[in-house]
């Protein structure tokens, strides 16, 4: 894979700690005058971390060419969605910097049509957008989380 083409940064284990660099090298990149674009991943429970508001806001204010793809499966390590936050993840609007068009949903068929938006976007000089791609877990967490032992049977 040539390394002119694609960059690839290291998984990062904590949570919510890669959208903050994905920022910083889309901006990179746009400073240099190039036309790449940086997109990261994240579960929806990120969306509870400051580093998720800090990064929708910077990306904002920098206009800069990343996108945000947040993989909702309803839970956030052994906890329901709906027990980590009062609204619901597609209604949260993250930062005032990211505009209510740039929020995206992803269905199972659309997922690549909307990253293509999203990169048409990113490359035209329009900002960040947050993808929330509505997925489903079919088991626990890791291999280290019991479901059983937090709460009732996932259905």
């Amino acid at each position: 894979m040539p390394v002119d083409t694609y960059h690839m940064m290291p998984i990062s284990v904590p949570v919510g700690s890669q959208m903050l660099h994905a920022v910083g090298l889309a901006w990179a990149e746009r400073y240099k005058g190039n036309d790449r674009i940086a997109i990261t991943f994240m579960g929806e429970g990120a969306s509870s971390e400051g580093e998720f508001h800090e990064a929708c806001n910077l990306a904002g204010v920098w206009k800069a060419g990343v996108i945000i793809y947040a993989q909702n499966n309803h839970w956030s390590i052994s906890l329901p969605g709906r027990n980590r936050a009062r609204a619901k993840p597609s209604r949260k609007r993250p930062s005032r910097t990211v505009s209510p068009e740039s929020a995206l949903t992803a269905t199972t068929y659309s997922p690549s049509i909307r990253v293509k938006l999203a990169a048409d976007r990113a490359r035209a000089g329009e900002g960040p957008t947050l993808i929330e791609g509505l997925t489903y877990r079919l088991g626990a967490h890791t291999t280290s989380d019991d479901p059983t032992s937090t709460g009732p049977t996932r259905r």
